[in-house]
């Protein structure tokens, strides 16, 4: 009898919601566990601390076509650029600037994967002076240039 069938749909949604609800709890364990390499003595202070460097990559998500300087960064974070600086290579095992390319080079990949832009103004979304830069950013990051990689990705 088809009324005592599953929705195929409802299931399918659960799937999704048990997935998405097992990647919120890795995720949360994860900053759990960057929380606890923060060097402060009460757990109140690391989670501010956490939570400070949190919005600054929030930030950093929103801006990332601005050319984002330390001090900038900081001042979101409302640390000073010195201890922003420290904190930020121990939560994230990388500097700020390692972290801005990083995020660069992978949206860059996707923009090129999934669009038809041109590297010109692929290179200007997110933020590079000239294509020149970006694709010698690319190269570093990638082992090969903007054009091979969209050559080979189609």
């Amino acid at each position: 009898d088809i009324r005592n069938q599953p929705d195929p749909t409802a299931c399918w949604l659960e799937e999704k919601l048990y997935s998405l609800v097992a990647n919120l709890l890795t995720k949360e364990k994860k900053l759990l566990e960057v929380q606890s390499t923060l060097p402060a003595l009460k757990t109140s202070t690391r989670s501010e601390i956490l939570k400070r460097l949190l919005l600054v990559t929030d930030y950093i998500h929103e801006h990332l076509k601005e050319n984002l300087s330390l001090e900038q960064l900081a001042s979101v974070g409302c640390l000073s650029k010195f201890h922003f600086l420290r904190l930020f290579k121990v939560a994230f095992e990388k500097t700020p600037n390692q972290y801005v390319n990083e995020l660069r080079m992978k949206k860059g990949e996707a923009l090129i994967r999934e669009t038809r832009l041109d590297i010109h103004e692929i290179a200007l979304s997110l933020g590079y002076a000239n294509p020149s830069s970006f694709s010698r950013s690319f190269f570093n990051h990638r082992g090969v240039y903007p054009t091979q990689f969209r050559q080979a990705a189609v």
